[in-house]
């Protein structure tokens, strides 16, 4: 997994502050398991106001057998809070881009965004190639000014 934080010019363009890219190798080192498997994206503090803007398919992800691949984003509270199950494999209909659900949560305590696996047919660790990068925009609310104290 890589994350970086956008420029100034990408954010704009985006719509985005944070791009995470998840290979197959993420997705293989989940191990045995089938479903609910998650990766931790990124930590949040309480006041942290969080959108997922996009999920761009980078490679379709492709495995030793046949399988149905599908990533949602969410957190401790919701698998499915700013995404639903979207298709990433090669062996069905793989959805090449996708928008988030248009959900931004403000986290009134601390918490990870994380991104869900769910794969039928196969185990997670047979995944031999692929590739999704997610997009997420984030805003400190503690950073805002405050016009009472100001």
């Amino acid at each position: 997994m890589t994350s970086r934080i956008l420029s100034p010019s990408e954010s704009k363009f985006s719509d985005a502050t944070h791009a995470v890219e998840l290979t197959y190798t993420d997705v293989a080192a989940l191990g045995a398991a089938t479903d609910g498997a998650a990766i931790n994206l990124i930590s949040v503090p309480a006041g942290m106001k969080v959108k997922c803007t996009a999920l761009v398919l980078n490679t379709a992800f492709d495995c030793s057998g046949s399988g149905n691949l599908t990533l949602s984003i969410g957190d401790g509270g919701s698998a499915t809070r700013f995404t639903a199950a979207t298709q990433l494999a090669v062996d069905n209909t793989e959805i090449l881009y996708s928008a988030g659900n248009g959900t931004e949560y403000a986290y009134l305590v601390a918490d990870t965004v994380d991104a869900f696996f769910d794969s039928s047919g196969v185990n997670l660790d047979t995944y031999t190639s692929g590739s999704v990068t997610v997009y997420l925009k984030l805003i400190n609310l503690n950073d805002l000014p405050n016009p009472a104290t100001e």
